[in-house]
Order: structure tokens, then sequence, then C-alpha cells
């Protein structure tokens, strides 16, 4: 899920913390115009995989894509 972060306060990483209670194996990446190192730690500590910060460039972005679906999910046999 790439979340963009627009709504203000809490309201994404209660988002987040939803979205990892029902499926906690999908990776979540917050986009986000803030530059706030609270928001990424709250961000993180909810569950999100990731933190972009707006613009992202096209590289980052595509790090943190493989980077997410990379992940193997809690249990998965090779």
């Amino acid at each position: 899920v790439l979340l963009d972060q627009w709504v203000p306060g809490d309201d994404a990483c209660e988002l987040i913390r939803d979205l990892k209670g029902a499926r906690p194996e999908v990776p979540v990446l917050m986009l986000t115009a803030s530059t706030s190192p609270l928001l990424a730690i709250e961000a993180m500590r909810a569950g999100a995989t990731d933190y972009l910060i707006k613009p992202v460039a096209p590289e980052r972005l595509q790090q943190a894509l493989r980077s997410a679906t990379r992940r193997e999910t809690p249990g998965a046999e090779l």
C-alpha cells in the first residue's frame, strides 16, 4: 500500500495501524510532504515499511517498492 499522508495529525498513522492489524503481511509505504521526524517515527511505529518525503526521486521510490515487495511474509517457506 502506498499511502499519501494528506490528513493532519495522527489519522494517517491510525490508518497504518488498522491496515497492519487487518493484513500484517502487506507492506505500507507512507508518502508525505512533512519533514517532521516525529511523524516519521510515529508512522514507523504504527507499522509503516518505509517513509518517503515528497518530492520523491524516482530511484528512491523504486528502491522502496523493491525493498517492500521482497520482504518475506511470516512463516513463508522457500
